[in-house]
């Protein structure tokens, strides 16, 4: 068998492995490039009759991509060996694509059926399409087989279309549509398959529709140049305040006896991760509530919209327009109720002096609101730098201070008690924003006895002799808040708030107690 490469009137080049003269009915496989568009292809290569390679690169983007074109056995064909073969030789051909680590995309006639079922089974290879077959067939399970070895998905089943644009082939008996025509990408593929549907208005004198994929590329700038000393910018996370039950049996597997200050804030932040409650946004508090109350509803419209989907008559639209109304009435129904729930305990919370929660009462009210046009564009901010200047300013001026020294009188202060300490844990405040390590008061509020003596030492110790309290107790972080009035990029205008480390803040309140 000979590759050939055929200009077709200076408009297409064809990149076709012949057949053999005496198997012309199950060989052949070829790629139609166009001479005008923004590709180029290159490395063409015959792997069989059956399989064959080229890449592709996008002039626009710079990006090259690996073509696979197959045509498989027919589910008819009673040799078995030779269906095994031309996987095994498929698989071999991806696997040996993949250490150039450029992107896959398989084209071709897989002969298979795939079932409504496989998706229980392979979520992250088949996908929720609802035009698929009621069973798979043997090829089905060499396909699934094959792209499960190898990390594939099955793109014709991810994206949603009606029956009519979905097929690929009509059986000449019973005139039943079906896909076979498949389109095969890498789990973390780095292109995007946007859209799969068949053109029907293409003639190409088969007994197949034409499948049109269009994919998304991104743009590389290849002009810039990478910046090696840059940090990687870290997701800022909120800070632990809702803790399970399980925070204190987690912390004090990790202090053991641990006596050092560093070991016990380190086991104090890993124990809160563990033992973290999910943090949920006011919208998706929102969207979770209603989702709740009607799962049902949304539901079955869900389902009225694939039966559209699948068989677009006047009679089944209608039905799922309706359904649409109801649930969008009883949505704004429960949106009026929500928003009188969190109003009444508001209130209550407001009388209870509780303002925390009061003001989540009120993102929960807000997040109702699609349009967030309360929210004020922030133009003209302060630089860095300025602040950096005016904090340097304020903390760096000379003061005319006296220097006469008045003597002190020492006086021998008992040790902390462990009365002390919990009073002062009590007087705390929860919700506060903890320091730069992140320890919250809700984290040592419900440490155990255990953190509570460990602390109670460590205390003790510093009270004693005070030069081992530790460096980070003495510094804060300074926050910058805008006062709402003047000029953003004035530093003058901005309210500085300082945030200590809460078990430095814990001692010092205790000490002033005492």
């Amino acid at each position: 068998m000979v590759s050939k490469t055929i200009e077709i009137d200076n408009s297409a080049t064809l990149y076709n492995c012949n057949p053999n003269i005496n198997d012309y009915r199950n060989t052949g496989v070829g790629f139609v490039v166009s001479n005008h568009s923004m590709v180029t292809a290159t490395d063409f290569k015959e792997i069989d009759g059956r399989i064959a390679t080229i890449k592709i690169r996008s002039l626009a983007t710079s990006q090259t991509i690996n073509l696979i074109g197959c045509y498989a056995p027919t589910e008819s064909s009673s040799e078995d060996i030779s269906k095994d073969k031309f996987y095994l030789k498929l698989k071999n051909t991806i696997k040996q694509l993949k250490s150039n680590k450029l992107p896959i995309l398989v084209l071709g006639d897989f002969n298979c059926r795939l079932g409504q079922d496989l998706h229980t089974y392979y979520p992250n290879i088949v996908g929720k399409a609802n035009n698929l077959e009621p069973e798979t067939s043997a090829n089905g399970i060499r396909l699934i087989n094959l792209c499960e070895t190898l990390s594939l998905r099955v793109m014709n089943t991810f994206i949603t279309k009606p029956a009519h644009k979905t097929h690929t082939w009509v059986h000449p008996k019973t005139q039943t549509g079906h896909i076979i025509d498949l389109v095969l990408t890498e789990n973390n593929s780095r292109i995007m398959v946007s859209d799969i549907h068949n053109s029907r208005s293409m003639e190409a004198n088969t007994d197949h529709y034409m499948v049109t994929t269009i994919l998304k590329l991104k743009y590389l700038n290849y002009n810039k140049i990478p910046n090696t000393n840059s940090k990687r910018k870290q997701r800022q996370r909120k800070a632990i305040h809702a803790l399970n039950p399980e925070y204190p049996n987690i912390l004090n597997n990790l202090l053991q006896n641990n006596h050092n200050l560093n070991q016990i804030e380190k086991a104090m932040i890993q124990a809160a991760h563990k033992a973290a409650i999910p943090y949920k946004s006011a919208t998706k508090r929102w969207q979770h509530n209603i989702g709740n109350l009607l799962k049902e509803e949304i539901k079955h419209r869900k389902q009225l919209r694939l039966n559209w989907l699948n068989n677009p008559t006047t009679t089944n639209k209608n039905l799922y327009m309706q359904a649409s109304k109801i649930v969008k009435n009883k949505v704004k129904l429960a949106k009026d109720q929500y928003i009188k729930d969190r109003i009444s305990e508001m209130n209550s919370y407001f009388k209870k002096h509780d303002l925390h929660l009061a003001y989540k009462m009120l993102d929960d009210i807000l997040a109702t609101i699609r349009n967030h046009s309360y929210k004020a564009k922030r133009t003209n901010q302060v630089k860095d730098s300025d602040l950096q200047y005016h904090y340097q300013n304020l903390f760096n001026a000379k003061l005319n201070l006296n220097n006469t020294q008045v003597p002190l009188k020492t006086t021998q202060d008992p040790e902390l008690t462990l009365d002390e300490i919990k009073i002062g844990l009590k007087n705390m405040k929860n919700q506060t924003t903890p320091g730069s390590n992140g320890i919250t008061t809700e984290m040592i509020k419900q440490g155990g006895y255990k953190l509570i003596d460990m602390l109670l030492n460590i205390m003790n110790k510093i009270w004693k002799n005070p030069c081992t309290m530790p460096d980070h107790w003495l510094d804060a972080e300074v926050i910058s808040i805008y006062k709402n009035k003047g000029l953003r990029s004035d530093p003058n205008n901005y309210r500085s708030i300082f945030l200590l480390d809460t078990i430095g803040l814990f001692n010092k309140q205790i000490i002033t107690f005492q």
